[in-house]
């Protein structure tokens, strides 16, 4: 073999030479190349096998070379050495003309490959003498003729601050065999530079021995333009981030910190990015949020992110700031980050609470006022009164069973308590008439809704009581009044005041006549109910008074 411990095959062949010349010698190697080929034959190695051979090739290669020491021991013996010459000398021929045949291809697929590449080439001597060049390099340099190239240095491509350390780098490649990733600058013949990255390969000689080295240059001008444009784009993108009034924040999958913003490290209490650095933003988590917070910080790595979510942050000082998180999981495995943006939100707090103590002062204005209307209709009217406390409590039992939102409830309540307040402007001894009411007398009754809505249409309000008291009237399939309005056209509000209206005016006593009790109420609501009354109402009105022992007070 050519590679063999403490000395190569090819020097055990020339200490062997130096004892005798009886014998034939094969190379079997996978190490070996055309140039240590044609040396070894040069040696009389009988043949040169590259690895991997079949078990056909080297039993006949051993048998002709056993076939070849036979003759060659024959011929001596008769004294015939000029046809033992002759004979290894055609071998020898014919071996070298095979070897020179393949090195040939591989040349020629070389430097096929070379000119199809469209990285620069450049050969030189050991002195760094350019031999040879490809088309990329003259495209590179700027010229159509390798003349201006071939016979200059190397070095005289190269920026003058890079040629030291083109120097380093051919040294470097004597010893090692070649160096890679070197990035310089290439002067072109009208005097531009080109960033490149490049390349250094030795050439060997037939004997193994550095002739030259082979270097290959790759323009780098869009890769560098690439990352000016990332530097800048990330320099632009770290000054939005510094100025910015919400706290910037980048975690690894545990929620330790691997960079923050100014505004981030105020929040903490801490000066530095340095102080925090490593740390888990669980230790600023205020401890009643602690839980919360990991089971948020769980959810992000799982769901890849979380929304609005509200924690306090106790400082370094335990002052504690309320914060606003939002954060999304980016890439994966060992690289995973949690990037997140924490809002002070102490401003919106402190007015969240302003509107909340503003919306309780409004409302006890409006039930203050709406206690004042009560009162009114009380004096004129004790009946309807007691009615309209009545309506407004089964009202918003209803709109509870039915699982309204809270404010829905609240308008329901309080337009129940007036929804008859229309009635203040019709004639009390029309009100109070014991008897029968005329055709005229019911007319101005009905007249109450629309009253009712006159009276209230500018009252500043949350809920829309003055719609809700005008519609009370209105019936599903459009048989009610003041605007025959049918269905989904009439307030969810109004049409749950209509059933609730119904069922206590029925079950209650009347100047003009006894009350029907509550069974004759539920039985007009049960059989009209989809017809008159709207269905998810009646039905939850029904259940309260027969599953859920509902009683209506003071009938």
């Amino acid at each position: 073999d050519i590679k063999m411990p403490r000395m190569s095959g090819l020097e055990m062949l020339k200490k062997c030479r130096e004892i005798s010349n009886d014998f034939v010698s094969i190379i079997i190697t996978g190490h070996g190349d055309h140039e240590k080929a044609i040396h070894a034959l040069q040696l009389g190695v009988f043949n040169y096998l590259r690895k991997p051979i079949s078990l056909e090739e080297l039993v006949t290669s051993v048998g002709k070379g056993i076939e070849l020491l036979h003759l060659r021991r024959g011929l001596a013996a008769r004294g015939r050495e000029l046809e033992i010459e002759t004979a290894l000398k055609e071998q020898y021929a014919q071996n070298l003309e095979r070897m020179v045949e393949e090195r040939t291809k591989e040349i020629k697929k070389l430097s096929e490959a070379v000119k199809a590449t469209t990285e620069s080439i450049v050969i030189s001597d050991l002195e760094g003498k350019i031999t040879d060049v490809n088309e990329a390099t003259l495209i590179m340099y700027g010229t159509g003729n390798k003349e201006d190239l071939v016979g200059k240095s190397s070095f005289d491509l190269i920026a003058p601050e890079d040629q030291q350390k083109a120097v380093a780098g051919m040294e470097e490649a004597l010893e090692k065999g070649y160096v890679k990733d070197r990035e310089g600058h290439v002067i072109t013949k009208d005097g531009s530079r080109i960033p490149v990255e490049m390349g250094v390969a030795i050439m060997k000689g037939v004997d193994g021995e550095p002739i030259g080295f082979v270097g290959v240059i790759a323009d780098i001008t869009e890769r560098k333009r690439a990352e000016e444009e990332l530097r800048e784009s990330e320099e632009k993108h770290r000054v939005l981030i510094e100025t910015t009034d919400t706290g910037y924040l980048i975690l690894d999958a545990q929620g330790r910190v691997i960079d923050a913003n100014k505004e981030y490290i105020r929040l903490t209490g801490y000066d530095t990015l340095e102080e925090i650095l490593g740390r888990s933003v669980v230790e600023w988590t205020a401890p009643h949020d602690l839980e919360r917070n990991a089971a948020e910080l769980k959810k992000c790595v799982e769901q890849g992110y979380v929304r609005n979510l509200e924690i306090d942050y106790v400082n370094r000082s335990e002052q504690i700031t309320p914060i606003e998180i939002n954060a999304t999981l980016v890439g994966s495995g060992d690289s995973v980050r949690i990037l997140s943006l924490c809002r002070d939100i102490s401003e919106r707090k402190r007015a969240e609470e302003k509107l909340k103590d503003t919306l309780e002062s409004l409302r006890k204005a409006v039930n203050t006022t709406i206690q004042v209307m009560v009162a009114a209709v009380e004096t004129r009217d004790p009946y309807t009164a007691g009615h309209q406390i009545r309506s407004a409590n089964l009202a918003r039992a209803i709109a509870t069973e039915m699982g309204l939102p809270q404010e829905k409830i609240d308008a329901i309540r309080i337009a129940g308590s007036i929804h008859d307040i229309g009635k203040l402007s019709i004639p009390a001894e029309i009100l109070s008439k014991p008897t029968k009411l005329s055709e005229i007398e019911f007319s101005l009754i009905k007249e109450h809704a629309r009253r009712g809505f006159e009276m209230l249409k500018d009252v500043e309000s949350l809920w829309p009581l003055a719609e809700i008291v005008h519609q009370h009237h209105e019936r599903m399939d459009g048989s009610g009044y003041p605007g025959n309005l049918k269905g989904d056209a009439i307030l969810i509000e109004a049409r749950i005041l209509a059933v609730a209206d119904v069922a206590e005016a029925m079950a209650s006593h009347r100047p003009y006549r006894p009350g029907m009790g509550i069974d004759a109420a539920l039985n007009e609501i049960e059989k009209n109910r989809g017809i008159l009354y709207d269905s998810t109402a009646a039905d939850a009105c029904l259940r309260l008074f027969r599953e859920k022992g509902f009683k209506l007070e003071g009938t």
